[in-house]
């Protein structure tokens, strides 16, 4: 995913923001970021779609 990011957004990877904003008009609730410390990642957007 990561080199997939890199190659098709010009380097620029997505906010938890963005994420959040884009689950939320799809219908999902209690959007939240979990943040964690590991190689190639550093967090994952969360949420319930009722």
């Amino acid at each position: 995913m990561s080199l997939n990011m890199l190659i098709e957004t010009e380097g620029r990877n997505y906010t938890p923001a963005e994420y959040s904003a884009w689950l939320e008009e799809a219908g999902v609730r209690h959007i939240e970021t979990v943040w964690f410390d590991a190689p190639g990642a550093n967090g994952a957007v969360i949420g319930r779609k009722p």
